[in-house]
């Protein structure tokens, strides 16, 4: 599939060669960048504005790390460089959940602190509850 698409700027065989090789690599993981999308979002709406930003400025470093590991251990395949992408979103998705377990862990107790106030409220206010019909 990638090779049609290379077409339309690509002529030469041999670079042709190279784009079947080399496209299709980035997309295994480029799922994660929604997965990532998402728990900023969650971040940010619970007021951690600050670990929302760490993915990012961590994406920035581990595309340089990465880069200088994969060069520095094979300086010959250099194909294998696309693979920086794949690498830093794995990276960014194991970031994301365990930044995201603590505001997860305190949103579902808020949410459990809300259901238990809900679940008492209409146990007062149901019918057949010894208070209906109270006045105070």
């Amino acid at each position: 599939m990638p090779v049609p698409v290379a077409k339309i700027w690509l002529k030469d065989p041999e670079t042709l060669e190279y784009a079947r090789i080399m496209i299709p690599k980035p997309f295994y993981t480029n799922w994660i960048t929604g997965v990532n999308e998402i728990v900023t979002a969650l971040l940010q709406c619970m007021g951690y504005a600050w670990t929302a930003m760490m993915p990012s400025i961590v994406r920035g470093i581990f595309y340089i790390v990465y880069s200088l590991i994969l060069y520095y251990t094979n300086k010959t395949n250099s194909i294998r460089m696309i693979y920086t992408y794949c690498l830093n979103d794995t990276t960014i998705l194991l970031l994301d959940i365990i930044i995201v377990i603590k505001p997860l862990k305190e949103l579902f107790i808020q949410h459990s602190k809300i259901d238990e106030k809900e679940s008492k409220k209409n146990d007062i206010t149901s019918p057949g509850s010894d208070l209906v019909g109270l006045t105070v």
